[in-house]
Formats: structure tokens, sequence, C-alpha cells
């Protein structure tokens, strides 16, 4: 009979079991969908989850037949299992429902036949779980490309290098220079291998390192944010975090060379202040600018440079901070630019900022030093962090 309830024929409660009213109470207040149909997929009964799941009212549903919430491709990709739950099996499978609006969802329907016949579904919705792993998919399968395109290039430059040691070499012959002459030339070609290991490695830690702390930022967002959330779903969030963390270890061998096109484009100014108002948006930490026009002073070296530590300290409060605002300034000094970034997160203690294997503060000091500039840092714990840099202005005929 349409709209007999689940509860209607459930056994005497025992001594230690529970009570009719406790399934009851069960059923009314189950965060799943639970549905209960005829062998011949008609539904009997729906609790409120479900209804809200789908958007049908509690009538409506007992008006339908199981197939009537599949689209026609979900039914050819796979029928109904009803031969497996007649026998006694439990049939999980994951499919998309048709929703009363005729958006689509994807659920992970559990199923199996009751005592009586009728036919249990437990149905929970994984719609944002699915967003999540196609989300880390495509940043897994971006990762894969950039793995590619390096190893190109460092074959490339192997190649080159492998060039030049010949050349040497003949030249060496017809010289009839020493063996010492050759282990010079070999330890100069080990330098320059050095060197384009450290490239590679600062610039993916500029780029991807910021993604992927987005990324892991969205993930922990989902875990505080999502009410009663299935353990199921929790283990695959928490499983997601894990992925990022160790993504984000084995960047360190990684590198790629971005350059943003409103850099040139517009100028540095321009492209900075588009950088820290997507940061704001994305990160929801309030940013404050005061950015003077000092483009007309840069040259193409200082101003990427610039841009670089810029997004690195920005990622910095983002990963470290804690911090609920930024303050960014630009200005001119006589014949400097200086930049200086401010937070009011929880702060830098002293020790952290001699710490070697942050690589992080290694790119700054690195890009700084490449222009001759200087930079310091100061901050107290729960006192917020600042970084100020400083670099010389080119001369004239060197700025244009």
């Amino acid at each position: 009979m349409r709209g007999e309830s689940l509860t209607s024929k459930l056994p005497e409660p025992c001594s230690r079991g529970l009570s009719t009213e406790d399934y009851k109470t069960i059923f009314q207040i189950a965060s799943e969908g639970i549905f209960i149909s005829s062998r011949e997929g008609d539904y009997l009964d729906v609790n409120p989850a479900g209804c809200q799941m789908l958007g049908y009212t509690r009538e409506e549903i007992l008006n339908m037949n199981i197939i009537d919430l599949l689209p026609p491709e979900e039914l050819r990709r796979e029928p109904v299992h009803y031969a497996e739950m007649y026998s006694g099996k439990t049939v999980v499978t994951e499919r998309r429902l048709r929703r009363k609006d005729g958006s689509l969802i994807t659920v992970e329907i559990s199923g199996k036949m009751l005592s009586d016949g009728r036919l249990l579904g437990i149905v929970r919705d994984i719609s944002e779980r699915r967003k999540m792993e196609i989300e880390l998919t495509r940043y897994q399968e971006r990762l894969e490309e950039l793995v590619e395109e390096r190893t190109r290039e460092l074959k490339s430059t192997n190649e080159a290098l492998r060039r030049e040691i010949r050349e040497r070499k003949r030249a060496e012959e017809n010289l009839r220079k020493s063996r010492a002459q050759l282990r010079q030339l070999t330890a100069r070609l080990d330098s320059v291998l050095e060197e384009e290991r450290k490239r590679i490695v600062q610039e993916i830690h500029d780029e991807l390192g910021q993604q992927l702390a987005f990324l892991k930022l969205q993930v922990e967002w989902l875990m505080d944010h999502l009410p009663r959330v299935e353990p199921s779903i929790r283990q695959h969030l928490e499983q997601m975090a894990r992925g990022v963390d160790e993504v984000s270890s084995r960047l360190h061998q990684l590198s790629q060379q971005l350059r943003p096109g409103l850099l040139d484009k517009a100028g540095f100014t321009a492209a900075l202040n588009w950088y820290i108002r997507d940061f704001e948006k994305r990160t929801g930490i309030k940013c404050t600018c005061n950015l003077a026009p000092v483009d007309h002073e840069l040259n193409a070296e200082i101003a990427i440079n610039l841009f670089r530590i810029a997004q690195e300290g920005l990622t910095n409060v983002l990963r470290h901070a804690k911090a609920t605002a930024v303050t960014v300034q630009l200005k001119q000094m006589k014949r400097n630019i200086v930049l200086s970034l401010s937070d009011n997160g929880c702060g830098i203690a002293p020790e952290d900022l001699v710490k070697r294997d942050s690589l992080g503060l290694v790119g700054i000091r690195e890009r700084i030093r490449s222009l001759n500039g200087e930079f310091e840092i100061q901050g107290k714990p729960g006192k917020g962090t600042t970084l100020k840099i400083m670099v010389p202005l080119p001369k004239k005929e060197e700025s244009k």
C-alpha cells in the first residue's frame, strides 16, 4: 500500500533493543535520505531528508517509481540491481538522480531488501565530494604537465651543456691543454647545473605553492563547515588534504617560470594592485594598498623580481600568519624603491628568521641579492610581521 511507513511494521521492542518510537525518530531525523519501495520499485515511504535532497514533497514521491528519478542514460549505463537485492545482498552504487527542478545530483545509494520483501535505500549526496575529487585531479594533471615541460627543458639544457663539453674538449685537444683544465671545466658545468636546479625550485615554490595552499584551505573549510558530515565523506576530505601536502613536498624538485601578462601590458604597479585584489578575493584577508606609480623608474628585471617577492610575501601571510588584514606599501625614497608588507597575524619568532629550510625566505633573499638590495623582517609573537625591501634604482640609461 502506498504511503505505508517504514515503522508501521517494526517488531515489538525487546528489553534491550530500540523501541518503535526510537526507530521512528531515527527515520525522521536521519541526515541521509531513506527510501522504502515495493519489490516493483514503487515508493512506499520516504523521510524528510530524502524529500529535501530531491526537492519533492512526500506525497509526490509516493506517487513515483525508482526509475522516475533516474535519467534514461543512467538506466542504460547501469540498470537497477533488483535481482541482487532480492537475493539478500546489500548493493552499493553511485548514481545521478534528477531533482524536481531538473538538476542532477551525484549520490551514493545503499540498497537492500527488508525481511518483509520491501526494498530499503539509503541515499547520500556526494556532489561536493565528487567536485573536490575532480578539482584535485585537475591540479594533479596540471602538475604532471609541468613535470613533463620542465623535463624537456632540462633535457635541452643538458644537451647544450654536453655540446659545450664536447666543444671545450676539442678546443683543449687542439690547444693541448692539461687535464687540470678539463677538471676546472667539469666543475664549472656542475656549478651551472646546480644554479639551474636552484632556479627551477624557486619558481615552482613561487607559483604552484600558492595554488596548493589555497586548495588545502578550501578542503579544510569544507571539513569545518559541512554539518553532520558523513564519516566516509570526512575521511575522503582528509585524504584530499594529505594528498595536497604530498604534492607540495614533491614540488621542491620542480619549477616553472611564469610571467604575468599584466606586468608587461600595464606595468608593475597595476599588476601588483591586481594581484593584491585577487588575493583578497580568494582568501578573505582584507588588503590595504598604498602604491606609488614608480613604473617609469623600473627596468624589467626589477619589476619581475619585486612582483615575485610580493607574491611570496602574501603567500607566507596566508600559510603562516593567521592574519585577517595586510597592508602593502610601495614608494620611492631618493634612488631606492621601498616595498613593505605588514600583517596583523601571529607574528614570527626570532628562530624562524634564521631557518635555512624556509624556502620562501631563501627565495626572497636570493631575488633581493640579485638586485643589490636589502630587506628586513620585524615581528613578535602575537604582534604581526612586517617585511620591508629596499632596492636601488638603476641609472637612467639602464632603466630604459
